[in-house]
């Protein structure tokens, strides 16, 4: 039976994924709630749905599932970047370091997490951090316009 709930609650949370695409976030939100009734330990749905909740400016609501992603997971590192943005947002500064650090703890060279708590450093006046994780990750970006937009910084 539990197999046939994950995959029931994936097909859900790739309908929702959809919905979301689309900005039809009511129904989003309704499969996603649905996704997690029928399989509570999906920890994917619990991080997409973190997401949706954030769209629908839903703050807290998106921590408590985006911390329930890492409780079923512990090195989603994910889920910790999605959670250190959404602390970012809310100004929770040194929780949203300790978020992102920890996703880049769990995958290197992360560069979602790495982006983000650079500029969590350049918020904070921080430059010599904000060049040093810049440093470790600009290897790995793939994106050149983005590449020569952090070189840039690094210049200076």
């Amino acid at each position: 039976m539990p197999l046939f709930k994950k995959r029931a609650s994936r097909k859900m949370v790739e309908e929702a994924v959809v919905h979301h695409e689309q900005k039809n976030l009511q129904k989003a939100k309704e499969l996603f709630e649905k996704a997690i009734a029928t399989y509570d330990k999906n920890h994917e749905a619990h991080l997409l749905y973190g997401d949706l909740l954030k769209d629908l400016n839903e703050m807290k609501a998106a921590e408590n599932e985006y911390n329930r992603a890492i409780e079923i997971k512990p090195d989603f590192a994910e889920a910790h970047g999605a959670l250190g943005e959404l602390l970012h947002r809310l100004g929770r500064i040194y929780e949203a370091e300790k978020a992102y650090k920890r996703s880049i703890e769990l995958k290197p060279h992360y560069v979602n997490s790495s982006l983000n708590l650079a500029t969590l450093y350049q918020d904070l006046a921080a430059f010599e951090s904000m060049k040093k994780v810049y440093r470790e990750v600009l290897p790995y970006i793939e994106d050149e316009n983005l590449k020569k937009r952090i070189e840039d910084k690094l210049r200076f």
